[in-house]
């Protein structure tokens, strides 16, 4: 049986009248009734097992979109979601009831006890290659959720999700206790705005990649035999250092008699990109979930374990195929819409796998039979 994962950025679904970020324009009952209806359709249209949001302001707006598209939050799906405080949107997740059971959930607020990013005394004017970066919150708690399968020949097992959102690009605001202008004078920081504000964007979603990498290394390391996936707007492309740090960098397979994502630290702890494996499928090489100023990137990842790796002797499963639903991209802008009224600024990624576990032989599993040399 098919195993679908999707992830899906609402852009800001809040409900009526609700404050969203500082300034905001809160939406009116049209305004949201239709994003409603454009969310219920794309509901419909992916048909997802597992579907990770981010951009979700409430648990009600996500009960709004599924009861309209026919698809009732207790019935057909389970909902974990929660709301958020003014300027803060949550992720969520949505499993199908058919198909999995809820064993556990939770949201990190905080980073891992042993993180620290910090290398040699930036105090010192020798020491050039000094780093003391510090965060403890997250600005957007990822996701955990532990879901026990119901049917099929895995029936019983269960599989980790993770949905994560990650700091955009878009600049940061620059704090006046560290950039105030003296009195009477022009700001001397104002040249430098864009370039400081977007730095220090960059330096914040790194700090949260390595945070969730962290969480997910002893996640994985702690329970090597549970199959993972990572649903999320990571807000950088797939070979970019923010998503590698997310990913792990596993090995991929190349040629046959390659033993790459059969053993090995990376392999233990990594996460395949859905990406990757479907452009390592295809000739096809357009690929993009956003698009700012005419640039299409790729900012939207399905990341899964081994288990879900062909050339891997732990498959469970193997890829199938990735869909990108991003047509609204452009209809938005010709339809004249203002950003605050699209559908969504993010394509509906979703990846498909199929249930079919590694051979087994004599002294272990093989990635695929006859892909290694017979005993002498």
């Amino acid at each position: 049986m098919p195993i679908s994962l999707a992830t899906f950025n609402l852009k800001n679904l809040q409900l009526p009248g609700r404050p969203m970020h500082p300034g905001g324009k809160p939406y009116t009952q049209d305004e949201y009734d239709r994003k409603i209806a454009w969310t219920a359709a794309m509901l419909k249209r992916i048909d997802a097992d597992v579907i990770g949001f981010q951009e979700a302001w409430s648990a009600q707006v996500l009960v709004d979109a599924f009861r309209a598209a026919g698809l009732q939050i207790g019935k057909a799906y389970h909902l974990v979601a929660r709301d958020g405080a003014p300027g803060r949107p949550q992720v969520a997740l949505a499993a199908r009831r058919s198909r999995f059971d809820v064993r556990a959930s939770g949201w990190t607020e905080t980073v891992p006890p042993r993180f620290l990013l910090r290398h040699g005394c930036v105090d010192d004017n020798d020491d050039v290659n000094a780093v003391d970066v510090r965060i403890r919150a997250l600005s957007r708690p990822p996701l955990r959720v532990r879901l026990r399968l119901r049917s099929g020949p895995y029936r019983g097992r269960e599989l980790a999700v993770w949905v994560a959102h990650l700091k955009s690009k878009r600049p940061m605001e620059l704090d006046r206790r560290h950039y105030a202008a003296p009195r009477g004078e022009p700001n001397p920081w104002s040249p430098y705005w864009e370039a400081i504000g977007s730095a220090l964007s960059t330096v914040r979603r790194a700090a949260e990649a390595t945070a969730l990498r962290m969480m997910l290394t002893d996640a994985m390391l702690a329970e090597p035999a549970m199959p993972v996936a990572v649903l999320g707007d990571l807000n950088d492309g797939t070979l970019s250092v923010t998503t590698t740090l997310v990913s792990g960098e596993p090995p991929y397979k190349l040629w046959a008699k390659s033993a790459a994502g059969e053993t090995g630290a990376r392999t233990a702890i990594g996460l395949y990109s859905g990406e990757t494996l479907q452009q390592y499928r295809s000739q096809r090489d357009v690929y993009y979930t956003h698009v700012h100023a005419n640039r299409m990137e790729s900012l939207d990842h399905v990341l899964v374990s081994r288990h879900f790796y062909d050339h891997s002797p732990d498959r469970l499963w193997s890829f199938r195929e990735l869909k990108v639903w991003n047509d609204h991209l452009h209809d938005a802008n010709t339809e004249g819409k203002t950003a605050e009224r699209w559908p969504s600024d993010h394509a509906v990624v979703a990846a498909f796998f199929d249930d079919n576990p590694a051979p087994k032989v004599e002294g272990g599993a093989v990635a695929a039979a006859g892909e290694r040399d017979a005993p002498a």
